[in-house]
């Protein structure tokens, strides 16, 4: 699909979702935040460390009003927008360490030291995966197909230093986990990386579900019951006013 398209389609399903939202909220407020489902956070990209293993909330028994994405089985950035989810879901993490990545360190090598595409380790390994028959790096099957999207990540980089990272759909989604922990959910690790390469402190993010002990966190802030340790957090910004 063409980016245009998917991001005229992501559009049309947020404002489908934000003209039901309201009417689920009012038949069972236990389940909703009091957030905004699809306000912008600005997250320190370093800050999102964990991401949640591949299609293993199929193990977990999740409530029918959780919706879930069948293919990687992680919520479903849309339907499952402004949720409070109770249980141990958020502890079926790993970590995540974009510098570890080879992705990362052909970035790096591409963007801060100039080397051409296929120099880097990155670029070989690649290659010699599609010679073995897989297919790599979202679809690629031959040496072309990696140097278009090659090619497709420099125009990534030259967009985000010249418009900004906001515009960019389908937005980069997390979950906050019990302490607040930032949690990845769905795909966007080249515009992340880049990011990190370019040194962009605020990165922005669509929460998709909290967990009911951050919310009942962000309960106690708004009634001025919790210490204001927790006041930088970037999800308490739209209510750090109240605290005053």
């Amino acid at each position: 699909m063409k980016p245009w398209k998917e991001k005229k389609k992501w559009k049309r399903r947020i404002l489908q979702r934000k003209f039901f939202l309201p009417f689920e909220k009012f038949r069972f407020p236990q389940r909703f935040t009091d957030a905004k489902p699809f306000k912008v956070i600005y997250v320190d990209p370093l800050k999102i460390n964990k991401k949640h293993k591949q299609k293993v909330f199929k193990d977990i028994d999740f409530p029918e009003w959780v919706s879930l994405v069948p293919k990687t089985g992680k919520f479903c950035p849309i339907r499952s927008a402004g949720l409070v989810v109770p249980g141990e879901w958020s502890q079926v993490v790993v970590d995540y360490n974009p510098k570890k990545m080879l992705l990362y360190q052909a970035l790096e090598e591409r963007y801060v030291n100039g080397v051409e595409w296929e120099k880097t380790q990155f670029f070989k390994t690649m290659s010699e995966m599609v010679r073995r028959g897989k297919r790599v790096w979202n679809g690629c099957t031959n040496d072309n197909d990696i140097l278009i999207r090659c090619a497709r990540t420099d125009h990534l980089k030259e967009s985000i230093e010249k418009n900004g990272i906001f515009h960019k759909m389908p937005p980069f989604t997390v979950n906050i986990g019990p302490q607040g922990e930032f949690i990845k959910n769905g795909e966007g690790r080249h515009r992340l990386l880049i990011c990190i390469i370019l040194g962009i402190k605020k990165f922005p993010v669509h929460v998709v579900v909290r967990h009911t002990k951050w919310q009942n966190t962000r309960d106690a802030i708004r009634k001025r019951r919790m210490p204001h340790n927790l006041l930088n957090h970037p999800d308490i910004q739209d209510i750090v006013h109240l605290t005053k």
